[in-house]
């Protein structure tokens, strides 16, 4: 005969061993939430490149036009503007060359005082600590905000419990 109760009240299993995705059952509730916040800044490095972008292809033809410039300038300006964009390209798909290519641009705006320094370290922190956000294996932001969701949720229904 079974020693089990059939009336007893089911076993409560740990939410970080029992995830919704397997990608996140090794990783206990402060790493999670580390990673998805580091998710965030290269969602949001990504976005300030592409604030870049717009603001470099509205002065490109202001620098043509004004006599003080070389054409130099214009073709530096132009550069950093591909560079932008496929860096852009790379972050939103997050491929590895994106993340290379966000390292380099980080590094690059760290000479831009004080606004610069600061967005570059936040994307050399976010991009160096967190490769598995890149390539072939990557974790979405998408997965990771529902984790964060669901585990966010089961420790406030786990304090109210008691």
């Amino acid at each position: 005969m079974s020693d089990l109760n059939p009336y007893a009240a089911p076993q409560v299993v740990d939410d970080a061993a029992f995830s919704a995705n397997p990608n996140f059952a090794d990783l206990d509730d402060k790493a999670l939430k580390k990673l998805y916040h580091r998710s965030s800044n290269v969602n949001f490095i990504a976005g300030l490149i592409m604030l870049a972008i717009v603001f470099l292809v509205a002065i490109i033809p202001t620098l043509s036009n004004s006599g003080g410039y070389e054409w130099w300038m214009t073709a530096i300006f132009c550069v950093v503007l591909v560079l932008y964009v496929v860096t852009a390209v790379g972050l939103v798909k997050r491929t590895n060359w994106g993340r290379t290519l966000g390292i380099i641009v980080s590094a690059l705006s760290l000479i831009n005082i004080p606004i610069g320094t600061i967005i570059g370290i936040a994307g050399l922190a976010a991009f160096i600590s967190s490769p598995n956000l890149f390539g072939a294996g990557r974790v979405t932001h998408r997965e990771l905000k529902a984790e964060f969701k669901e585990r966010k949720r089961m420790k406030k229904l786990r304090a109210k419990q008691g």
